[in-house]
């Protein structure tokens, strides 16, 4: 359960106004000769966004939602992408390729330089269609997420089938060592046959590899898992990273060797997260996915509060979707952005990820020292307190809330952060590192079997581990994980043998303070280490609690009916409470319907549970308007009925005669046209031409003329007789119609 105050979609740091800083700056640069048209990725908006998030954070252990349900509650309506569409199209953009939240357009580059300038980002978008898009994703809108991958360790030369000892000397650990009592002890369900099998397992990438040398390594030690690429808005022939590629593949099919089937989906290096996830959970009706394995990441000061939602939203259609995914920590200790101040690591941040930190196991120790937090000269594990998200209320128990979270409230929110990791397993490289196999790129450098760690490694372990849990669960009565950070939680809550608490270390950088391990969680192991047979025996007999979300009212300041001027904002306002008084950091949405449109303008609840929501454009026409909280898995939904806001239309006159002082000068028996610039909804409409002598005389109708298509009428006159004449246009309106009365300013006319 998430904690009390609301989605955690509307905690992010900074509103998503602040993109409109990352969108200035430089020129749009005409194409060159032969340039390839460039990608614009949107990642669309969810529907039902409340329910979504509460169905996620509720998922933990439960049967999975069906492909074709998820799409039915959450997939974009089919007329919201056709307007998305048709808006880019206007811009001179292709759409190219749809999967799931996340829609594809093709354009030259002096065409996509024109649209969105030298940053892709939302604040380029058509206002007609910004509240459908969550983040736009393109060349220059955010840095590409990095591997995880500590340096490769020294090269080691396995006699096929491999090491069988766990022998710090042997050069490196394999996984399937680390399944020993010595390690993590779930050694005992792959000899009981529980290795995986009925389970597939997808990893996230931004390079290519060769398969080749996974080949190799499954040859070696007698693997046989079918392994596919999948390439990702065109993938990348890049193998720049070929090693985190292999060491995910390698140390996630060693853990679980019956594994059906491992997909590899590939994304450009410039890719983004959330499309990755959203292509894994859009294929899920034909691979089965149900784990993901993340060890890339991003340090969240670098990723703009539009693609943080964005990576959260694909992460919640995980979750519904039965899908555990776990995401490295880092490798940078408490720095993640590399310099002060300190920094955690996205998706590894994100509540709903499971952030794997690191340890150096030595397996020839006993007691604390055996395993101790990862901190050496390769990098050190990574942790600390996130900038961008509030503690879910499902991250408790000892050490939760101490010294080093409890005064670091979230910005913008109220209460405690994130805190980073949730759990931790072997990543030191060298001599306790993980043998691989890799060749390709320039990350292998052609060294074949060698040693290499980093929460790359610690991330794909844990995933193969879910797999062999998850044939357990299932095959003792028990569910799959599914969303795994609440199951483990709460069972570290009511069983602390079912880890191993790391108490030893810190993950401080050299000069740079980070945080140290302790008794209980702490923010540099998390609960610690999984004791894996207990843990799985455990998830067959999980039982999650029901959410049982507490009553909500929502109260209006004023339903009184109100007129505005048309283009005139318009605000409301009230207060959302429930048992504990006013409601914190929760989303309310006013909806107004104007007999043609519904539309909704949200808001956000403050410190005493009170909202504004102004709205600067799109009422144009009377509307009716009620405001609405969605709820959450912690609070009810709740509405309160508003009622009207009326329009005064815009009217004008003018003419093309000329003018002296604001005065138009007309002749003695010669024609003029006469304008009235009215809306264009109001064509068909009559306005009424006025007239008279001059200031304090009475108003004596002229003509009438029918508004056009434009929202022009027009009337030509002729004077007679000379003098000074005022002329203003009428419209009869009505507080049940489209449209109040108005009255257009009075225009001097001098005849001679």
């Amino acid at each position: 359960m998430l904690s009390k105050g609301g989605g955690v979609a509307v905690r992010i740091v900074i509103a998503l106004a602040v993109l409109a800083l990352a969108a200035g700056g430089g020129q749009a640069r005409a194409a060159q000769p032969g340039e390839r048209p460039l990608r614009i990725t949107l990642e669309l908006a969810p529907r039902h966004p409340a329910l979504l998030e509460r169905m996620a954070a509720a998922s933990s252990g439960r049967p999975p939602l069906s492909p074709q349900r998820v799409a039915a509650l959450f997939a974009p309506r089919s007329q919201d992408v056709a307007r998305v569409e048709a808006a880019m199209a206007g811009r001179g953009l292709k759409p190219v390729a749809r999967r799931g939240l996340s829609l594809t357009f093709e354009a030259a580059a002096d065409t996509a330089a024109r649209t969105f300038g030298p940053r892709a980002a939302p604040t380029d978008l058509p206002g007609s269609i910004a509240g459908l898009v969550t983040d736009v994703e393109g060349p220059g809108s955010t840095p590409a997420p990095q591997p995880l991958t500590a340096p490769a360790g020294p090269a080691v030369v396995p006699s096929c089938p491999g090491p069988v000892n766990l022998q710090a000397d042997e050069g490196g650990y394999l996984p399937k060592q680390l399944a020993l009592s010595q390690g993590y002890n779930f050694q005992q369900l792959l000899k009981a046959g529980y290795d995986g099998t009925g389970q597939t397992l997808a990893v996230v990438e931004f390079s290519n590899y060769d398969p080749a040398d996974v080949a190799a390594y499954q040859s070696c030690f007698g693997l046989s898992v079918p392994v596919t690429d999948v390439p990702v808005d065109g993938g990348t022939p890049i193998r720049s990273d070929a090693l985190e590629v292999a060491i995910d593949l390698e140390v996630a099919l060693s853990a679980a060797p019956g594994l059906d089937h491992a997909y590899a989906y590939i994304a450009p290096p410039t890719g983004s997260m959330a499309q990755v996830l959203n292509a894994i959970v859009a294929d899920r009706a034909q691979t089965g996915v149900g784990l993901i394995s993340i060890s890339w990441g991003l340090c969240e000061r670098q990723t703009t509060p539009s693609r943080a939602v964005a990576t959260g939203q694909a992460l919640q259609l995980a979750a519904v979707s039965g899908i555990t995914v776990v995401a490295g920590s880092g490798d940078a200790g408490s720095m993640d952005c590399g310099e002060a101040p300190r920094a955690v690591d996205d998706p590894a941040s994100q509540p709903f990820a499971t952030g794997v930190g690191g340890t150096t196991l030595r397996t020839e120790l006993q007691g604390a020292e055996r395993e101790i937090a990862w901190n050496n000269i390769y990098g050190a594990t990574g942790g600390g307190i996130s900038r961008n998200w509030q503690r879910p209320s499902w991250q408790t128990g000892p050490g939760v809330i101490g010294a080093d979270s409890s005064g670091a409230p979230c910005v913008a929110v109220s209460g405690v952060c994130r805190e980073v990791p949730d759990i931790s397993l072997s990543a030191s490289p060298g001599r306790r590192g993980y043998i691989v196999f890799c060749r390709a790129g320039a990350s292998c450098a052609n060294r074949g079997w060698q040693t290499a760690g980093g929460t790359s490694a610690s991330a794909p372990l844990m995933a193969g581990i879910v797999a062999d849990m998850n044939e357990y669960s299932l095959a003792h009565g028990g569910s799959a994980l599914g969303f795994a950070s609440p199951f483990l939680y709460e069972t570290a809550a009511a069983d602390p043998d079912t880890f191993r608490d790391v108490v030893l270390g810190d993950n401080s950088p050299r000069g740079f303070a980070g945080f140290a391990a302790g008794p209980g969680y702490d923010m540099v192991s998390g609960l610690g280490t999984p004791r894996v047979h207990h843990l799985a025996a455990a998830l067959a007999a999980y039982t999650p609690a029901p959410p049982v979300p507490l009553p909500t009212t929502l109260a209006l300041d004023s339903v009184a009916p109100r007129a505005i001027h048309y283009g005139r904002p318009v605000s409301f306002s009230g207060r959302l409470t429930d048992a504990g008084g006013g409601v914190v950091g929760m989303r309310v949405w006013i909806t107004g319907f104007d007999g043609l449109h519904e539309r909704r303008w949200p808001g956000v609840t403050d410190a005493h549970g009170d909202w504004t929501v102004t709205v600067h454009s799109g009422i144009s026409r009377l509307t009716h308007w009620a405001a609405a909280f969605l709820g959450d898995e912690s609070e009810r939904p709740s509405h309160a009925n508003g009622s009207v806001v009326r329009v005064i239309p815009p009217l004008i006159a003018s003419s093309r005669l000329p003018s002296h002082d604001g005065v138009y000068q007309a002749q003695q028996g010669v024609p003029f046209l006469f304008v009235a610039h009215a809306l264009s909804a109001m064509a068909g409409r009559i306005l009424v031409l006025e007239a008279r002598p001059g200031p304090g005389a009475g108003w004596q109708r002229v003509a009438a003329a029918r508004i056009g298509l434009r929202g022009y009428a027009t009337h030509v006159l002729r004077f007679l007789q000379p003098g000074h004449r005022q002329l203003r246009w009428r419209y009869k309106g009505s507080p049940t119609g489209p449209w109040l009365s108005a009255l257009s300013e009075p225009r001097g006319v001098s005849v001679s």
